[in-house]
């Protein structure tokens, strides 16, 4: 047991020492294994460093190719619509010049039939100027026979009845006959025809002088628009500035006699007005009274700005033709030049005279003898006409009178003994009543009337008609109106003079409350403009033209800043912000002229009391345009339209020459009063409303006359 346990101790501890070699062999390769493993670890740790580096650079790439990706698609998307804009713009010019292509190809073929036509149409006309002269020729040898038969014949006939007459004179000799009274014998037709082609020669030749003698004049009064100022002269009366003036003006033509011969109760009278005479009627002192009748010389002129007929009181609108005198400059309608008294030169003191200091007295007659106006300041009245009740049509007479500020409408005059104060009896005898001091509103004394309030009224009968308006300040009582027609220019200066008056008498002198808005300045005196137009540059400053001419205004200090250098007088003026120029039509010959925006800067800018250190702005004239009265301009400012008294002109802007040239002129028939751009046309007033397409610069009748829904608002805007 021993042995063998021994033996297997033993065989045990070699096999342990074996193993323990073993194991040291191995020990020793598996640490050079772990040297090199380590080693190689070592070497994959720095490999992985520098690939994660690599990795961090590549990821920073990666996003600004990410980035510049996204700007390129950005790019390629707005390249991509500007490619689709293009295209389609440039379809829009193939289509624009194959239609242009097209209209030049139908245009040279109409020239070449035109041209073929005139050929044709000359030819015909040397045929028959041809055959014209041979059968003049003709009918002058004709004449000339005719002439020489009627000559013989007219001898031989004088002749004959010349031995008829020796015969009978023989007769009556030879038998002792009583003499007897010889008629007359009628006059020869060729003695008649011959005086009378006698006096239609003189005719011709005094037509002919007449006509040079007013194209002389009319040179004259061109050269003559432009009047040069006088100094130490006499003020003349200027237009007259209220009916109570007119009405003066109207009373001053009549001598003293026909003027202040009147009975010191004279009323209008509804049947026998025109039969009073004026000599058999006692005659008061002629005080405060003169004669005056020199008539006055008008000429044609536009219409800058409105104003109102010194004899209708109407309106002369703008851009119309008007008759202003050439002396004393009173303005009114071409066909009411006729009805103006014949009071040129009256000097202005004679005016406030008559006017103020010594006001008419208690009776006074306008238009004697035409229709007897009989004017007293404390009981005015008199016949009129007013619309008929009920709504009919027609108007019927009436007599107001005029009662502490009340307008009574009575169907028969005033008596003598009802003239007092006893205003019950003349309340009661009314059947309308009209204060002109209600009191919750104001009365308005209309001095025209437009045809589209009295629809059935002529034309000719509008001129003679004043409305008194009662406008309320509230809601709870309507609005009235009341239509009043006289006979006369005369009296109605008169009426609405004393209706003006009374009804501004109890007017309150504090401005109203319903009124809006302040008051930025106010000029007086020797700073009195005449002013006909105002541009608004900014918050601070305004600019402000005038016959005067152009002036900077300060809205903060509410003071005219300063004028602007070397600009006459000024009638229209407009900035284009989208090319930097201004617009205006300046001047006495009213050129259309522009200049740069920059230059006006200075004169706006620099402070008052200082002097611009740049010269004046130079202005260049448009296309030599002249005599222009209105323009307006496209909201792109390329296009110009012009307006002058008979011609539009349409203006397209040159960037080259900086400046507008003339594309399209149009003739009018009446001068244009009115010019809007739409997107695609111009709208044009005139004696009609046109429309012009600026594609094609065509021009047709706006608002066709035939369309029955547009006739409400046709006759809103006259």
């Amino acid at each position: 047991m021993n042995l063998r346990e021994r033996a297997a101790r033993i065989r045990a501890e070699e096999h342990l020492a074996e193993l323990e070699l073993e194991q040291e062999s191995r020990g020793l390769d598996t640490e050079e294994e772990v040297s090199s493993l380590k080693a190689q670890v070592e070497q994959k740790e720095g490999m992985l460093q520098e690939m994660g580096e690599k990795i961090n650079e590549l990821q920073k790439e990666l996003g600004t190719m990410e980035a510049s990706l996204k700007s390129l698609r950005r790019s390629q998307a707005s390249l991509h619509e500007e490619n689709i804009a293009i295209k389609e713009e440039a379809s829009c010019h193939m289509t624009t010049i194959a239609s242009l292509k097209s209209s030049n190809l139908k245009l040279s073929h109409e020239l070449e039939e035109a041209s073929e036509q005139q050929k044709r149409a000359l030819e015909c006309i040397e045929q028959l100027e041809g055959e014209y002269d041979g059968q003049r020729s003709l009918h002058e040898t004709e004449i000339m026979k005719l002439k020489q038969t009627i000559a013989q014949q007219t001898k031989l006939i004088d002749f004959l009845q010349a031995k008829v007459t020796e015969t009978d004179k023989k007769k009556k000799k030879f038998f002792g006959g009583k003499a007897r009274a010889e008629a007359i014998p009628p006059p020869r037709w060729t003695d008649t025809e011959k005086c009378l082609e006698k006096e239609r020669s003189k005719c011709r030749r005094l037509q002919e002088q007449l006509e040079r003698a007013r194209a002389e004049v009319m040179t004259l009064r061109e050269q003559l628009l432009h009047p040069q100022q006088q100094s130490n002269t006499v003020t003349l009366a200027p237009v007259p500035t209220s009916p109570k003036s007119r009405a003066v003006m109207e009373a001053l033509t009549y001598s003293p006699a026909s003027g202040m011969r009147v009975p010191m109760n004279s009323q209008l009278c509804e049947t026998n007005s025109s039969d009073i005479s004026f000599s058999d009627l006692p005659a008061q002192a002629p005080s405060s009274r003169m004669q005056h009748n020199i008539p006055h010389r008008f000429q044609m002129i536009l219409c800058m700005r409105g104003t109102k007929c010194a004899a209708c009181l109407d309106s002369v609108h703008f851009g119309r033709y008007a008759s202003r005198c050439q002396e004393c400059h009173v303005i009114c309608h071409p066909k009411c030049s006729t009805s103006i008294p014949s009071t040129c030169g009256v000097p202005e003191g004679y005016v406030r005279h008559f006017t103020v200091d010594a006001p008419l007295g208690p009776n006074v007659k306008f238009a004697p003898g035409t229709f007897e106006v009989t004017y007293d300041r404390s009981k005015p009245q008199g016949w009129v006409k007013v619309p008929r009740a009920g709504g009919k049509q027609g108007w019927e007479r009436c007599f107001i009178a005029l009662r502490n500020d009340t307008l009574f409408f009575l169907d028969e005059p005033l008596k003598p003994d009802s003239e007092g104060d006893d205003i019950s009896k003349i309340r009661d005898s009314a059947h309308n009543i009209v204060p002109l001091h209600p009191q919750d509103g104001e009365a308005v004394i209309g001095s025209a009337v437009s045809a589209t309030e009295l629809m059935g009224t002529a034309k000719s009968d509008l001129p003679y008609v004043l409305k008194v308006e009662l406008k309320p300040r509230t809601t709870c009582w309507p609005h009235k109106c009341i239509y009043i027609m006289v006979p006369t220019f005369a009296e109605k200066q008169m009426w609405v003079s004393v209706l003006e008056e009374s009804a501004s008498s109890g007017a309150s002198p504090e401005p109203s409350k319903h009124y809006l808005g302040d008051t930025v300045i106010t000029l007086q005196g020797d700073e009195v403009l005449y002013v006909n137009c105002t541009y608004e540059i900014s918050f601070e400053y305004l600019l402000l033209g005038a016959m005067e001419g152009l002036f900077v205004v300060d809205l903060v200090r509410s003071a005219v800043r300063r004028k602007v250098k070397d600009v006459p007088a000024v009638f229209q003026f407009g900035c284009v912000g989208q090319l930097n120029i201004v617009l205006t039509i300046c001047g006495q010959d009213r050129k259309l002229k522009l200049t740069e925006l920059a230059s006006l800067q200075p004169w706006v800018e620099t402070a008052s009391g200082r002097d611009p250190t740049v010269l004046a702005p130079a202005w260049r004239s448009v296309d030599n345009m002249e005599e222009c009265h209105l323009f307006a301009h496209s909201e792109d400012a390329e296009t110009l339209c012009v307006a002058t008294a008979n011609s539009v002109y349409i203006l397209t802007w040159n960037p080259a020459s900086k400046n507008y040239f003339r594309r399209k002129t149009l003739s009018t028939n009446e001068p244009c009063s009115c010019l809007h751009f739409t997107q695609h046309s111009i709208l044009i007033g005139s004696d009609l409303f046109y429309e012009v397409n600026l594609l094609d610069y065509s021009s047709c009748q706006f608002l066709d006359a035939e369309d029955s829904s547009l006739l409400q608002q046709i006759l809103s805007i006259f």
